[in-house]
């Protein structure tokens, strides 16, 4: 629902990340490495070569610049998680620790000692990390278990005692050493509800207020999620969002999308930019790429423009093509993103935005539909 300039201005619509995460290779002031993620996998800190799946369901290493594919492991079935120093840590039925000059395998990390839990009839439980940083030789993260339904052992489905796992589900953090393998496991004395989207709460970016705003703005951050009716962001010393109102111009309606910042430490303002004002029907969506420094507005003839959150300016040609800007990742003049074409198998392609053709497209492996917690 969009709310007019008289209830509310703006009504953000940008995905929640922290400054930790958003893409441009900084990392917090403890120096922990985090992911920065790409799509189908993560990057490195230079923005240089990204670590994806291969077309056996392996990882493969590839710059970004030309497509060049510079190692492939298939031997390693696990999805890149997070690069830190020289080392690629990949999440599959463990942790794999790779080489990331050349993809050898460095070491297969222990499983953590999850609890033994009931688990409720026709259902399956599933452990699950997330929130992972590695400070040293030590990776640590948080897990949770969740209950999924089988549904191959038919109806009816037990949702009373799904749902009751779910309410109190286990949790707590985990601490794997990257120099020997050995994962310890803490268990919270709490449990979690991840009744809801199958997560924990905490996981979830909109549920994270990043510390040290000012009063206003974290009212404004809380309100605005509270509502369900925006979203907000911290890029650099900034808090950006972009703004879509619903306005009425005669007999019909105009939809005018405009970049908004506010100093991050004193809450002032900054002058709003406008990006776009069109009739309402012919502006789709607006949703903020994977990198988390670009903004796309999603037209309705399916082509999206890209627009930079630093400065509200257009970055080159409008694309298409490409699933959502959420998995996308711009970086300059070009725009990454994962496709499937029918059956076809997926692909990482390099769009060149000056040009708006395509500068390279290599095959990856199709990954499962299922989100996993970041």
């Amino acid at each position: 629902m969009y709310l007019t300039r008289k209830r509310l201005t703006p009504v953000l619509l940008l995905i929640v990340v922290l400054e930790s995460a958003l893409g441009n290779g900084a990392q917090k002031k403890s120096d922990a490495a985090e992911p920065i993620h790409f799509p189908d996998g993560v990057i490195d800190a230079e923005l240089r070569t990204a670590y994806v799946s291969s077309p056996k369901g392996g990882i493969q290493a590839m710059r970004l610049e030309d497509g060049k594919v510079l190692w492939t492991n298939d031997k390693c079935a696990a999805s890149p998680w997070l690069v830190t120093g020289s080392r690629l840590i990949a999440r599959g039925e463990r942790l794999f620790v790779l080489d990331l000059t050349n993809g050898k395998l460095l070491r297969q990390c222990d499983a953590p000692a999850y609890p033994k839990v009931k688990v409720p009839e026709r259902c399956t439980v599933s452990f699950q990390l997330w929130d992972p940083r590695v400070v040293g030789d030590t990776l640590q993260a948080q897990w949770f278990g969740v209950a999924n339904i089988d549904r191959s052992k038919g109806r009816p489905f037990p949702f009373q005692a799904w749902t009751a796992f779910n309410k109190a589900a286990p949790a707590g953090t985990a601490k794997i050493n990257l120099a020997t393998g050995r994962a310890e496991l803490q268990i919270d004395p709490k449990p979690l509800d991840v009744t809801a989207g199958l997560i924990p709460e905490a996981a979830k970016p909109e549920r994270r207020l990043p510390p040290g705003l000012p009063a206003k703005l974290a009212a404004l951050w809380q309100q605005y999620h509270k509502d369900q009716n925006g979203r907000i962001t911290i890029l650099g010393k900034r808090v950006v969002g972009v703004s879509m109102t619903l306005e009425r111009q005669g007999n019909e309606f105009l939809k005018k999308i405009a970049l908004n910042a506010w100093d991050v430490k004193t809450g002032e303002a900054e002058k709003s930019v406008e990006l776009v004002t069109d009739k309402a029907i012919n502006i789709a969506n607006i949703v903020l790429t994977e990198d988390r420094r670009h903004a796309g507005v999603v037209f309705g003839n399916s082509a999206v423009a890209i627009f930079s959150l630093a400065d509200g300016k257009r970055v080159g040609m409008d694309v298409k093509g490409f699933i959502s800007p959420e998995r996308a990742f711009v970086d300059g003049k070009r725009l990454y993103h994962a496709k499937q074409s029918g059956n076809a198998p997926h692909a990482l392609v390099a769009v060149n935005l000056e040009t708006g053709k395509v500068q390279w497209e290599r095959p990856l492996k199709p990954r499962s539909t299922i989100p996993l917690p970041p």
